[in-house]
């Protein structure tokens, strides 16, 4: 098992690993996310392979790629509440089904903390829908804990609706 930093010719299983991965967010939440082609989110990988402060490191197994981490070093300005902020953050992070359970995500992270103590950050962040609930007891058994929640409330019409679904606390 190899982790190095993504090419372009990583390009088509970089972007069919994406495309995986959206697809399930696609059937948890339509109402948020589209519906992608394999170009779009090709052409989207391509891009964030050019970004000065965006990384994506591949996982090989026997030179095949099983799986990415695609990370961004991102700076808040101070506010008048908090003080300036410079994390990495964990945008995208895949390791497909048949290699799960083997360390390959958990290299992904190592090398996610190695590329932030690189560039002298102290702090990785990430997000994880709560559908997902194996992304996020991997996540805690690499040490990541909530520190923040978000909260949906569905307004319909302009009426606020008291209860929503399952499907809507997700």
């Amino acid at each position: 098992m190899e982790v190095r930093k993504a090419t372009a010719s990583d390009l088509d299983d970089l972007a069919q690993m994406s495309l995986d991965v959206h697809q399930i967010h696609v059937q948890e939440h339509p109402d948020e996310f589209k519906t992608l082609s394999f170009d779009d989110v090709r052409t989207s990988m391509s891009r964030e392979l050019s970004q000065a402060n965006t990384e994506i490191f591949v996982c090989l197994d026997q030179g095949r790629a099983v799986g990415f981490i695609l990370v961004r070093i991102e700076a808040r300005p101070e506010n008048p509440v908090q003080k300036p902020q410079r994390f990495l953050y964990i945008d995208q992070i895949e390791v497909k089904s048949a290699h799960r359970r083997l360390g390959i995500g958990r290299s992904l992270i190592e090398a996610a903390g190695n590329y932030a103590n690189q560039m002298g950050i102290k702090r990785i962040i990430l997000d994880v829908w709560n559908f997902n609930t194996g992304a996020v007891s991997f996540f805690r058994a690499q040490g990541f804990h909530p520190r923040i929640e978000r909260w949906v409330m569905p307004v319909e019409q302009g009426n606020i609706r008291g209860r929503g679904s399952a499907q809507d606390r997700s």
